[in-house]
């Protein structure tokens, strides 16, 4: 199962999508999302033009709306997860976002992958990732 970070759920947004990331998420039958996609995406709509924002709202609406769309919360285990994680990255010298943390605890206590474009900040944070963008 894949835990499907913002980039490239957002994907199909942009003007020119990635063919590869449209057809990937097209073959899924159900999407997972961490809550933490949602906060970073309804961050992304409100910082947008006005034109666009409504363009954006109505996505993010069908989005949610869909039977596909699984929204993982955090709950206690995916808090303790993330705050033992930024002990180990901190220790070793390599601070993460708190978004990054929160996302990669979700895919460690959920077993899922996380298919993402930034590979690189999910390093050392013990789980699997996948760039459909590749």
């Amino acid at each position: 199962m894949f835990l499907v970070d913002t980039n490239v759920l957002c994907e199909p947004t942009r003007k020119r999508p990635s063919p590869r990331v449209t057809a990937w998420l097209a073959g899924q039958e159900a999407l997972s999302v961490s809550v933490v996609s949602l906060m970073e995406i309804e961050f992304g709509v409100e910082r947008s033009t006005e034109q666009r924002r409504k363009l954006l709202q109505q996505w993010f609406e069908a989005l949610l709306a869909s039977p596909a769309v699984r929204v993982v919360p955090i709950d206690t285990a995916v808090a303790r997860a993330a705050g033992r994680l930024r002990g180990v990255v901190e220790r070793q010298g390599r601070p993460r976002s708190l978004e990054d943390l929160l996302v990669a605890a979700t895919a460690q206590i959920s077993g899922s992958i996380v298919a993402t474009r930034n590979t690189g900040h999910f390093d050392g944070l013990g789980v699997s990732v996948f760039n459909p963008f590749a």
